[in-house]
């Protein structure tokens, strides 16, 4: 077994986790489209039906967050792959000077290296592996952040709709 079970769980996790983020998105998108349906603007007062524009804002703005979150999951996924990236190429070079041969090979690009460029080659590397973890991380916390937002806004929607309907008949 070339991989080991906690990179398929991984995976495993991040697809269900994008999934979970697609049916979100979907279903604040679903919802708000049937309501803006049905919908048929009134005077706003303070009357259960006026809770409905309010749904509407509330189911808009989840829509919103949601598509920022699957936005921002790709940029996470693009970042930590340039930082692996960097990180494996900075691996080669440390192989390569390890070895003491007076030149060495990036089997990324093909081309030899000399010994005397290697260390800054390897440096650059390591410098752009750590910049795009910095970046990473900037963004896993944004998206955590969509991701509250997204859950809030969709529980508001919901709890607008449900009043929308529950009260409608005692007003």
């Amino acid at each position: 077994m070339s991989e080991k079970k906690s990179t398929f769980v991984f995976a495993g996790a991040r697809e269900a986790q994008q999934k979970f983020d697609y049916f979100i998105a979907g279903v604040a998108g679903a919802l708000f489209a049937y309501i803006a349906q049905t919908y048929t603007p009134k005077k706003i007062s303070f009357t259960p039906a006026s809770l409905e524009p309010l749904a509407l804002v509330f189911l808009a703005l989840a829509f919103f967050y949601g598509m920022k979150r699957i936005e921002n999951t790709v940029v996470v996924m693009r970042l930590n792959h340039e930082m692996l990236d960097a990180e494996e190429k900075a691996g080669s070079m440390t192989e390569a000077m390890a070895s003491g041969i007076s030149h060495g090979f990036n089997p990324h690009s093909g081309e030899l290296i000399s010994a005397t460029e290697l260390p800054a080659l390897r440096e650059f590397y390591r410098q752009q592996a750590r910049s795009a973890r910095d970046q990473a991380e900037v963004a896993s916390i944004k998206g955590e952040r969509f991701y509250t937002r997204r859950n809030q806004f969709l529980f508001a929607g919901f709890v607008a709709i449900f009043l929308t309907k529950l009260l409608q008949p005692y007003a």
